[in-house]
């Protein structure tokens, strides 16, 4: 079933940058976040976008929402990212799971990228994605779905 806005996103079983198992609650931990899939670790356009997450976390913070990157493949790949994720919580999806369960699939092998903001209910409030990572992410588009998130100050943290 294809995810819709005003759904929970379904959970996600990721893998922090030690091998250590985690899932989107905990890394979330009540609070709104913004998730970025990446196609690859190595996808120079989705790299790009990771930079703009990292511009903007200022803003997402005051906010209360949490930028998290998951990164298709192994706790190595992630590592790469992290390196140049501008401190942004960067996590593994251990493979394509992640990615699948939230209709990023691979076609022709090339796996989709995409952005989601889910509100601190985990509910799916924004979404872009596509087979080209050029249009997986729109930094305006998000700032304006960002701003019109209920403020979650008790959640930041």
């Amino acid at each position: 079933m294809p995810l819709a806005l005003g759904q929970p996103i379904p959970a996600l079983s990721l893998l922090e940058l030690d091998g250590g198992r985690t899932d989107l609650e905990q890394v979330r931990a009540g609070r709104s976040a913004v998730l970025f899939f990446m196609r690859a670790h190595n996808c120079l356009v989705c790299l790009h976008h990771v930079r703009a997450l990292a511009e903007l976390s200022g803003m997402l913070g005051d906010r209360g929402v949490v930028p998290v990157i998951i990164v298709p493949g192994t706790t190595a790949d992630a590592a790469r990212v992290h390196r140049r994720a501008g401190g942004l919580r960067v996590v593994s999806s251990g493979g394509d799971a992640a990615h699948r369960a939230v209709d990023l699939e691979k076609h022709l092998l090339m796996q989709h990228s995409g952005t989601f903001l889910i509100d601190s209910e985990g509910i799916l409030r924004y979404a872009r994605s596509g087979a080209l990572p050029t249009a997986s992410f729109h930094r305006g588009e998000l700032v304006a779905a960002v701003s019109q998130l209920p403020q979650n100050l008790s959640a930041q943290g």
